[in-house]
């Protein structure tokens, strides 16, 4: 085509790139350089992959194919979305769930450049351009991942076939994005990992930043710590491997990873109930813990689902199940912990979850709120309920001031006793005196001025009634409207 020369890798097939480049690269053999003279029916590909090559604009072109080499790989998804090679299977067992995992791995995109690369470090030495430069650092640690939790998921896909000192590559037609950052709180290994994403965009030809797509990983898994396994594990730490396990834990869900720490959690509780004699106490107090945060998550996860009404029998059956074993847990911590906060915010969200029983779970947070005044799940959740507790109050007393002012309207109209009328007028005045009026009701329900109707003819008891209530609703109207006007 008379352009610059282009490296570029593609998977035989792929609806990406050009039915004719594939067509041509099927001919040849290694080290082959062949001239291919392309109709544009055959050039019609609008992917990623064809962008990166030269535009034919429409027209018959001629192109100069040089094929460099060719690679088989495991198609591990049966569907050409991930594919996986195995250069080096390494040495022991493969890494569990929950392993440490050292790994150094780079991305290459489908040109074969490298877009990013655990080893790199930020150059700022002066006469690179802009003051920035990206270089590869062989003595460079290895970044730790843990398998499920913090692992970006085509290294962990890779790390799971692989053994200690193994090395392998996984292509994918899209990868994820990037991590934003590395675990270990290294701040220069954050850095390098985001301004690879910046200084590594791929471009199509109209300019536009695209996706990690067709990209390929490749990962040297250096070395693999096996999860602790339990009391029985010769690294065992006793109540500290407990607190440790439960805090980290915590952190999941405080990340969102609601799956990994629910199976942290689960560890503790298993072994806590294979710990006997010393320590009890302290080993009690974390398998409580470990149980109400297993029951929070679960009546959370389960709470907006029974709420809805429009979900499938699986999924409802889903969150009944949860609800059930948040009940399970929630009964457990009554009968050994029963005055502990994460049991009566346990039981608070619960009822709130079965039938929707806001005052008795705001009952349950104001005494977990006396045995501990600063927790930060017991305030967040007092403060969601109250909010609740007053909108279910509100649409209670709207309710019952509509009743009361539909019945003075009739007791007006349809009696023909005077005396039973003015009766029935002040009985239904007097209820209405107990009943909590909010300026919103006031102004839905319009329930002044039928107060102001029955201030006259229906003897001096209603006239009281009726300047006390609308007194008391100008009152409490200042608190909530600039004035109420009368």
């Amino acid at each position: 085509c008379g352009t610059a020369p282009v490296s570029v890798s593609f998977i035989l097939g792929d609806a990406d790139m050009h039915e004719g480049i594939g067509v041509a690269a099927r001919s040849m053999t290694i080290g082959e350089v062949a001239n291919f003279t392309m109709a544009p029916t055959r050039l019609r590909a609008e992917g990623n992959l064809a962008s990166l090559l030269p535009d034919p604009n429409g027209v018959t072109s001629v192109w100069q194919i040089k094929l460099l080499k060719f690679v088989i790989w495991q198609d591990t998804a049966r569907n050409g979305e991930r594919l996986q090679k195995i250069q080096e299977e390494g040495y022991g067992r493969f890494p569990a769930e929950l392993s440490e995992v050292f790994v150094h791995w780079r991305v290459f995109g489908p040109d074969g450049s490298m877009v990013h690369s655990s080893r790199n470090t930020i150059d700022l030495r002066s006469g690179t351009a802009g003051g920035l430069k990206q270089v590869e650092d062989e003595d460079k640690e290895a970044p730790c991942y843990v398998l499920s939790e913090n692992c970006w998921e085509p290294l962990a896909i890779l790390c799971r076939s692989l053994r200690q000192g193994g090395v392998g590559e996984l292509r994918m037609k899209r990868l994820p994005p990037l991590p934003k950052e590395e675990p270990g709180g290294d701040a220069t290994a954050s850095a390098s990992a985001q301004l690879s994403m910046m200084m590594n965009k791929f471009k199509s030809k109209d300019g536009k930043e695209q996706d990690l797509r067709h990209c390929t990983v490749r990962a040297e898994l250096e070395r693999v710590v096996p999860p602790l396994s339990g009391p029985e594990d010769a690294r065992w730490e006793g109540v500290a491997a407990l607190v440790q396990e439960r805090y980290r834990a915590e952190q999941l869900l405080e990340r969102g990873a609601e799956a990994a720490g629910l199976v942290r959690l689960r560890r503790v509780v298993a072994w806590a109930a294979q710990l006997t004699g010393a320590n009890a106490a302290a080993v009690a107090s974390e398998a409580a813990a470990a149980r109400a945060s297993i029951g929070w998550v679960l009546a959370c996860r389960a709470a907006p689902i029974l709420d809805l009404g429009n979900v499938t029998s699986d999924v409802l059956a889903a969150a009944r199940r949860d609800l059930q074993e948040a009940e399970d847990q929630c009964a457990w911590l009554e009968e050994h912990h029963p005055n502990s906060p994460g049991t009566r915010c346990l039981r608070a969200k619960i009822l709130v979850a079965q039938d929707d029983d806001f005052a008795g779970a705001h009952a349950q947070l104001l005494e977990a709120q006396k045995v501990a005044p600063d927790d930060k799940r017991v305030q967040q959740e007092l403060r969601k309920v109250k909010i609740e507790l007053r909108n279910v109050e509100e649409q209670q007393s709207r309710a019952q001031v509509v009743e009361i002012r539909d019945s003075l309207k009739r007791a007006r109209s349809e009696s023909s006793d005077d005396a039973a009328r003015e009766e029935a007028v002040v009985n239904l005045l007097r209820q209405l005196e107990t009943t909590r009026i909010s300026w919103e009701t006031v102004m839905e329900t319009r329930i002044g001025v039928e107060l102001k109707t029955c201030q006259d003819g229906y003897g001096a008891e209603a006239q009281r009634l009726c300047a006390q209530i609308l007194g008391r609703l100008k009152d409490e109207s200042k608190e909530q409207r600039p004035m109420w006007e009368s």
